[in-house]
């Protein structure tokens, strides 16, 4: 896994290909997550510390790589995200939420 040397968030390789390759499904589903955004009153990082439980709930990585960025760049303490990851723990187990943990770990630098 890389590490960032900065605060912007890098895109993944294979995102940029898909938005080039298909135009027309990123935008169709960027605004679809658009209206779920803005569908009620949560805050953008309340919304990106969910999804990053979500991530974690559904094993994946990138996801979860991308939205501790986010959420980080919008305020999230690391307090606020590793709860969001350890209330995955009376659901998925403790395999699941300690490999999340681990992850978490890595790309925080801690």
């Amino acid at each position: 896994m890389e590490k960032q040397t900065n605060k912007r968030i890098t895109e993944p390789q294979t995102l940029r290909v898909f938005k080039e390759q298909f135009p027309g499904v990123w935008e169709s589903y960027r605004e679809l997550r658009d209206s779920c955004d803005n569908a009620g009153p949560l805050e953008d990082k309340t919304k990106e510390v969910i999804r990053v439980a979500i991530s974690v709930a559904l094993r994946r990585r990138g996801g979860l790589i991308a939205h501790l960025d986010r959420a980080r760049s919008l305020g999230a303490t690391e307090e606020e995200l590793y709860q969001a990851i350890l209330l995955n723990l009376p659901l998925l187990g403790f395999p699941d939420t300690l490999a999340a943990f681990k992850i978490a770990r890595e790309h925080l630098g801690r």
